[in-house]
């Protein structure tokens, strides 16, 4: 008969061996995505973007948004947001340089082309018009090399900066037209704003008309004079802004709401009675850039963060 100190020897003894799962052995299951949009086809192409840009006498603000729009005429209803994170701000040495039109190059997006641009350049002691035709020659090579661009999509920029003299610019690319540097405002003497890419709404607030007036047939039916006077009546239209007064600070603040103005009637909005279908081009956070004379300073910017 076992005693009770044997028994608890036992179960001492028993409870200190190993246990052994039972585990169903299978095939090893290993995961991967290929997915991969082909951005050399024509018919795909991502764009987007609206672009502020303010020359005041006490500096110069680029702002944008940071959608990315993919066109396609593969899915219904033919496009889908792909990003509201994309980088179009960017601070090179003391210039600022703001991007719209095309997203990508060679299957990069600008931004990524844009920090190796910044990487293996001096910039510190340059004049705004040399830096902007380096940058166009950089650009340019690019975007003739990529298969994307035989359809000719644009792909601009603003520049802003200051030159030897100390007149801060704001500066116009625009590929495949506008390849050597133009000159739009400068902090001297056309203080005012530029703005580019999906601009309707801005044209509709701040000029009092729209583009597409333009392709109305009754412009058909006036002579050239006739055109010319009802161009005057239109120019009536635009708010009065007096550029040449307004402080730094009212200019960050103007480019501001022009790019939030855009995203909310984008959000409300699918285009006009007369031509409806279109899509929210402008979302995501803006992103600020100011450059003075002393250089770059971000107003507002996107950080990278894990909630």
């Amino acid at each position: 008969m076992k005693t009770a100190a044997t028994l608890t020897i036992a179960c001492a003894i028993l409870c200190c061996q190993p246990v052994k799962a039972q585990n169903y052995i299978g095939p090893m299951q290993t995961g991967e995505s290929k997915t991969h949009f082909d951005l050399s086809n024509p018919s795909n192409y991502s764009h987007g973007t609206v672009n502020v840009g303010i020359a005041l006498s006490e500096g110069l603000v680029l702002a944008a948004d940071s959608r990315v729009t993919l066109m396609t005429q593969a899915t219904f209803p033919g496009y889908m947001v792909v990003s509201d994170n994309n980088s179009k701000v960017f601070a090179i040495g003391n210039f600022g340089v703001s991007t719209y039109g095309l997203a990508f190059l060679q299957n990069r997006t600008i931004a990524s082309w844009v920090a190796d641009y910044d990487a293996k350049q001096s910039h510190k002691e340059d004049d705004v018009n040399s830096f902007a035709s380096r940058f166009s020659s950089y650009i340019g090579k690019l975007y003739d090399d990529d298969p994307t661009t035989k359809e000719k999509p644009i792909l601009g920029f603003l520049i802003g900066g200051y030159n030897s003299h100390g007149d801060g610019k704001l500066l116009v690319l625009e590929f495949p037209t506008i390849r050597e540097p133009k000159e739009v405002k400068n902090t001297k003497t056309t203080q005012g704003a530029q703005w580019t890419g999906d601009t309707e709404t801005i044209m509709r607030l701040v000029k009092g008309t729209d583009p597409k007036m333009g392709l109305w047939p009754i412009w058909n039916t006036l002579t050239d004079n006739q055109k010319t006077e009802v161009g005057k009546d239109f120019d009536g239209l635009e708010y009065a802004i007096p550029w040449n007064t307004l402080m730094l600070q009212d200019g960050v603040d103007f480019a501001l709401s022009m790019v939030r103005v855009t995203v909310t009637f984008q959000r409300f909005s699918y285009g006009t009675v007369a031509n409806a279908g279109s899509i929210p081009t402008v979302g995501g956070a803006v992103d600020i850039l100011v450059v003075r004379p002393s250089g770059t300073e971000w107003v507002k910017r996107k950080v990278l963060i894990a909630e």
